[in-house]
């Protein structure tokens, strides 16, 4: 089986990227803004952490690896800052950022 197209490109798709059956979490704080909060953001980076301990999750990805991203840019690339910033305003200015550059 391991010559056919779709396996391959299975296999091909689990290797690079992650796997090819997604799950899709969508979480509502109740408020329009609530993604600005870092207690909030630190809940989501909490169960990010959890769920990347689960023996079937291969990869996870969140606005929190967003923002721990261009917090880490913003501070000349030192890995002491991939962290969530933490303030309100930080995450504010970075979405901004983001969604300028094209991000959804």
């Amino acid at each position: 089986y391991d010559s056919e197209p779709l396996v391959r490109s299975t296999i091909y798709m689990d290797e690079i990227m992650g796997g090819v059956t997604n799950l899709v979490l969508l979480l509502d704080s109740g408020d329009p803004e609530g993604i600005k909060e870092p207690a909030a953001l630190a809940e989501v980076e909490r169960l990010q952490a959890w769920a990347d301990r689960q023996d079937l999750v291969r990869k996870t990805y969140s606005a929190v690896d967003i923002l721990k991203d261009f917090n880490q840019t913003f501070h000349a690339e030192d890995p002491a800052f991939y962290t969530l910033p933490e303030s309100r305003e930080l995450v504010a200015q970075y979405l901004l950022l983001y969604e300028s550059a094209g991000g959804t």
